[in-house]
């Protein structure tokens, strides 16, 4: 019997999956409650880039590949603005969608339970990344 072949796994996986997908949605809701501040509250900025930030690197390594990307962008766009002399308010608009701009990415990304499975099991996942998944 190979470890990915046990149910006890396969449910271990399962939980952590939706424990995660749970964070992501609160975590939108957050970005939105942020980006409602935007024109208002000047550290909902620096609020909303940490956030991004903390999206982009765990939503990469629970497979939300696009979504870690897109958030990065956006990370990135918060930071130039903090830097900036003055804000612009083009970007700022941007920025005050950066939960509606997500959420798309969350319906229809994802690695597969299987796929996670699979690449648990194999000695190429380096264990710090099977410590920090099982961890969640």
């Amino acid at each position: 019997n190979s470890m990915t072949d046990t149910p006890q796994l396969h449910a271990q996986l399962a939980a952590i999956e939706a424990r995660f997908r749970q964070r992501l949605d609160d975590e939108l809701d957050t970005l939105d409650e942020l980006s409602a501040q935007l024109q208002n509250d000047p550290g909902a900025l620096r609020n909303l880039r940490d956030r991004l930030h903390k999206l982009a690197g765990s939503a990469g390594t629970f497979g939300y590949g696009e979504l870690g990307s897109v958030a990065r962008q956006l990370e990135q766009q918060a930071q130039t603005q903090l830097d900036a002399d003055s804000l612009d308010a083009a970007v700022l608009t941007k920025l005050s969608s950066a939960g509606a701009q997500l959420r798309p990415l969350l319906q229809r990304c994802g690695l597969p339970i299987a796929g996670l499975v699979a690449a648990m099991c194999t000695d190429r996942m380096r264990p710090a990344w099977r410590s920090a998944i099982f961890a969640v």
